[in-house]
């Protein structure tokens, strides 16, 4: 279980590798991590899941910006057997802003899913989600993205994005982005592609 918590005013960046051997038994990690953006902090959030062929992986994380703090969270799955990722971005302060930018590569007979949520629950708050992935082989990658809009999040901006390449005639991406609006005064958008 990671916490990384700064305070008002705070400036971090943080490096997070999750890795195991190449040659380690067959192993299951269970992930939780949760990031705290307190009010004009800036979070840079660098995460790379490359745990070896034999691992089974679930990762539940999450981050919460505050009032005028901003984040930019870059996240990498490439690793594991099996992974399950779940991505929940909270902006939960009024003019509160964060970018995700996440990478996913499968191969062999791989099988990675990943789901995103970005709640906008301030005034005036912005995220940007983009994610790619590529697939190979029997690989098979699954996004599924959400932008939550509350009622009294007026003025938000969210948007949201999945680029994917399927490498090999067996291999397969399902993706599916969404939107839920409870308000007006908004600008959401979304959009997904597949190519061969």
């Amino acid at each position: 279980r990671v916490w990384l918590w700064l305070e008002d005013g705070a400036e971090a960046t943080i490096n997070l590798n999750l890795s195991s051997r190449n040659d380690a038994d067959e192993t299951l990690t269970l992930v939780s991590l949760t990031a705290i953006v307190g009010r004009n902090s800036t979070l840079r959030l660098h995460e790379i899941q490359g745990l070896n062929a034999r691992a089974y992986s679930v990762c539940e994380k999450t981050m919460i910006v505050e009032s005028d703090g901003s984040a930019d969270w870059v996240t990498v799955e490439a690793g594991s057997n099996r992974s399950s990722s779940d991505l929940i971005l909270d902006l939960a302060g009024d003019s509160a802003s964060a970018k995700v930018n996440g990478v996913f590569f499968g191969s062999d007979e791989q099988r990675l899913t990943m789901h995103t949520r970005q709640e906008h629950h301030g005034k005036n708050t912005f995220s940007s989600l983009l994610y790619k992935g590529a697939v190979t082989d029997r690989a098979r990658g699954v996004w599924t993205g959400m932008i939550y809009v509350d009622p009294m999040a007026l003025g938000a901006d969210g948007y949201q994005k999945n680029d994917n390449l399927m490498l090999s005639p067996d291999a397969r991406v399902f993706a599916r982005p969404g939107l839920e609006i409870v308000t007006d005064d908004v600008k959401c958008s979304h959009g997904t592609t597949v190519t061969e």
